[in-house]
């Protein structure tokens, strides 16, 4: 509810938090959003990323892993967050040569060597590669998943 201009109410909190996530985003990165990359797998940590980047006005390229084992539901909020925001979000591939020599998907679980070998190739090269010569790398990340992550600044 709205009160002479200000925000009232069980949303005051949220509203306060997102005005806050949006100023500092502005303040933190460089306003041409040069050196930028946003990483996306349609989470709610990342969903209001993405919401946060656009209200900035900041020009942060948008991406997403593309492992080509999507979930369908995954690819219906790919396609939903793009129509929504009128974006485009550039997919994040595995390197087909790469692809070759691990056989198929069902033998990953046969041995954590094989999940490694899937996971480097369909996760960690290609965030790699839409990283390189990147400054700033923007990803939502949870505290509560992991003991991890308990300790994460808001910037590191």
């Amino acid at each position: 509810m709205y009160l002479g201009g200000m925000v009232v109410g069980p949303v005051a909190p949220v509203v306060s938090f997102l005005d806050a996530l949006v100023l500092d985003l502005q303040r933190t990165l460089p306003a041409d959003g040069r050196g930028c990359v946003l990483t996306t797998s349609f989470s709610k940590e990342d969903q209001i990323l993405t919401w946060a980047v656009l209200e900035s006005g900041i020009d942060v390229e948008i991406v997403s892993l593309d492992t080509g084992c999507l979930f369908p539901a995954t690819r219906q909020t790919w396609s939903e967050t793009e129509r929504h925001f009128g974006i485009s979000i550039r997919s994040l591939m595995p390197d087909p040569s790469d692809l070759e020599g691990l056989g198929d998907l069902s033998e990953i679980y046969g041995s954590a060597a094989a999940r490694k070998a899937c996971c480097s190739v369909r996760k960690i090269k290609p965030l790699k590669r839409a990283c390189a010569g990147k400054s700033w790398w923007l990803t939502g990340l949870r505290k509560a998943h992991s003991n991890n992550r308990a300790g994460m600044q808001k910037i590191e």
